[in-house]
């Protein structure tokens, strides 16, 4: 249930410039 949560916070971690062009 909270990998949508662990999911985003890596994403936003590995790469938080890339998750606005990714979106």
């Amino acid at each position: 249930m909270n990998v949508h949560f662990l999911v985003l916070n890596v994403i936003k971690v590995l790469l938080p410039k890339k998750t606005l062009t990714f979106i």
